[in-house]
């Protein structure tokens, strides 16, 4: 299912998706997603529809989501 909707998130959207910890429990999981724009604020706006779609699955309940700019 994770590796399902990684593959859905890098196929829909311009970010780099990798599972980053917790990869030995099944019921817990660290996602990060990485983006690479002209700007900040289109970077962003694709980072932020990512977590959209990943928040749209039934299957799992996000706990937080964080966005830094590097």
């Amino acid at each position: 299912m994770l590796k399902r909707v990684l593959t859905r998130v890098k196929q829909k959207y311009n970010v780099s998706a990798a599972e980053t910890d917790y990869q030995d429990k099944w019921q817990r999981t660290v996602i990060e997603l990485v983006s690479a724009a002209a700007d900040y604020a289109a970077a962003e706006i694709e980072i932020k529809r990512a977590i959209s779609l990943m928040e749209s699955f039934p299957e799992w309940e996000p706990v937080a989501a964080e966005i830094e700019r590097l």
